[in-house]
């Protein structure tokens, strides 16, 4: 495309050849400048079909590369980068960067590199007719852009406030959405419409303050540009009276001036839409500069699991900008034991559960798995091992069979039908109209918590793994329901090391032993009837049970 910056002036200057030849009445060497203008014409057709090819060959490509790069950096971050970002906003930013970063490409570096060749061989053209009307353009398209330099800076922070706020504000739009059931359940639709008035009009007002400043600037180009052709053409007038310039130097200098004026005209809304790109494409940036965290060393052995034993050793920890949870914590779990960990809310457990995983990297001291240091290992071979029910069961907007062959993307259907029947999920599977082509929704909100909670307990049995995770794996379960799925559980159970986290304290009877938590601290681990004859932490806990689950508080 900076070639067709050769286009308008060339074939401006072979026009002007013809006029000349016209105006002669020089009819005999009229064909040769014709045929010029013939041959610009069939390279100005190949120039512009080769930069459509080239665009909608080469533009889908860029946005997918530009997808799966932001794709594959967010994969790297750690736990908390996600704890801390809304999914919406991190997914609206990779859209952006796909979307915008080509556009930047061609209207920061393709069309003004056209503008620069048309201006230059404008110029060179117009010095030949006469030096006046070089010098004028040269003087004009340098003033144009000082200004546009100077007035843009103001536009571009005014268009950053404004992406900002776009931002944070369909943010906003996006919870309110996502949380409609419970803005129902409140009662809080006109409370939340009114926030967002609020935000939208904001928004708003940024927007108009924007638009503002770009049409004063624009109002004041338009007027500098019609001024300059006004007194262009008076030039031109004067000159032909004065038989400085021939008519054909007359047509190359009027059209030139007016292509040109025309062409900064458009570059000033080009600029403008860099500079909203820009601010948008900046905060999609963003999300790039975050520290990648948690991430495997190089040449990273891949974890073999042949027991399923766990060790803290000397482990210390805490949250970013939080109290320690674990001082010089040092705790085993032999091959295939069944722990119980219970705590209030807010004591560790879920914690302990996430540095097993490597969700979060310790400060000190070291986890070993089969006396592997899992900081050493390949992280995936490490959660490869594990198989976890959590609690909040979060499910892909895909069909139940893909959901349940998550926990072994290479299992066949029958197999994923077998897990779902051993954990009891395949009879109302094969009561919906789809039965297991059925898609469950976002988040698997299509579904029960119970027929959630299911399916994960047929995703951990596929995946079948030596080290197994429960957290409240039943707690959306009705009793009936729960008493069969407590059997399956405990076949999955068999030969691995289990840790179960559980309100509910009658789950843990059968497990081998028990682990308090308390303010981030294990502060008794013995078996259930131990604990009980001691009258510690888990025997108030067991004392304090309502319907069989602890109470919130702290004791």
């Amino acid at each position: 495309m900076t070639l067709s910056g050769l286009e308008y002036p060339l074939k401006s200057y072979i026009l002007k050849l013809i006029i000349d030849d016209v105006s002669a009445m020089q009819f005999h060497t009229i064909w040769i400048p014709v045929t010029w203008y013939c041959v610009a014409q069939a390279l100005t057709f190949l120039l512009w079909y080769s930069f459509g090819w080239c665009e909608l060959r080469y533009m889908p490509q860029i946005k997918k590369d530009i997808a799966a790069k932001f794709i594959e950096k967010i994969g790297l971050y750690d736990y908390h980068f996600f704890q801390e970002h809304q999914s919406s906003t991190i997914s609206a930013r990779i859209k952006d960067a796909a979307k915008i970063m080509p556009r930047i490409i061609e209207l920061s570096l393709i069309q003004p590199l056209h503008l620069i060749i048309t201006v230059i061989i404008s110029i060179a053209l117009l010095f030949k007719v006469h030096f006046i009307f070089g010098l004028a353009m040269f003087v004009w398209v340098s003033t144009f852009m000082l200004m546009c330099y100077t007035r843009m800076k103001k536009v571009s922070l005014l268009a950053k406030a404004e992406a900002e706020c776009e931002i944070n504000t369909y943010g906003e739009v996006n919870d309110y959405v996502s949380n409609m059931l419970f803005i129902k359940i409140f009662s809080s639709f006109l409370h939340e419409k009114s926030a967002l008035k609020n935000k939208l009009e904001k928004l708003m007002h940024k927007s108009i303050t924007t638009a503002s400043a770009s049409v004063s600037y624009f109002r004041t180009q338009h007027f500098i540009f019609s001024s300059y052709i006004v007194l262009c053409l008076i030039g031109m007038v004067y000159c032909s009276a004065k038989s400085i310039i021939t008519p054909g130097d007359f047509a190359l200098v009027f059209m030139t001036n007016l292509e040109i004026t025309m062409q900064l005209f458009h570059i000033t809304f080009v600029i403008r839409e860099i500079i909203t790109d820009y601010s948008s494409l900046r905060q999609a940036l963003s999300i790039l500069e975050y520290d990648t965290g948690v991430q495997d060393k190089p040449n990273a052995p891949t974890l073999v699991v042949s027991e399923g034993m766990i060790q803290f050793h000397n482990v210390k920890f805490h949250h970013k900008n939080s109290i320690p949870l674990f001082l010089n914590k040092s705790i085993t779990i032999l091959p295939k034991q069944k722990i119980g960990l219970v705590g209030y809310s807010g004591s560790g457990k879920s914690t302990f559960i996430n540095l097993i995983l490597r969700l979060y990297d310790i400060m000190d001291g070291g986890i070993y798995i089969d006396r592997q240091d899992i900081c050493q290992v390949q992280q995936d071979s490490l959660r490869n091992a594990i198989a976890v029910i959590p609690q909040d069961i979060s499910l892909f907007s895909r069909s139940i069979m893909e959901n349940i062959r998550y926990g072994r993307v290479d299992a066949t259907d029958e197999e994923v039908i077998d897990a779902a029947k051993k954990a009891y999920a395949h009879d109302f599977i094969t009561q919906l109209p789809k039965k297991y082509d059925s898609v469950v929704g976002e988040k698997g909100n299509a579904l029960s918590g119970g027929q959630k909670q299911r399916i994960a307990i047929a995703r951990a049995i596929l995946k079948n793994a030596p080290i197994l995770i429960l957290d409240e794996a039943t707690s959306h379960l009705d009793s009936v329901i729960e008493s069969t799925i407590q059997r399956s559980i405990a076949e999955l159970m068999k030969d691995k090391t289990s840790i179960i986290i559980a309100h509910r304290l009658s789950t843990l009877l059968t497990v081998d032993r028990i682990v308090v938590f308390e303010n981030g601290n294990i502060v008794e681990d013995d078996t259930h009837t131990n604990l009980l004859e001691k009258g510690g932490v888990y025997k108030k806990l067991w004392d304090a049970q309502i319907g069989g689950f602890l109470p919130n508080g702290e004791s």
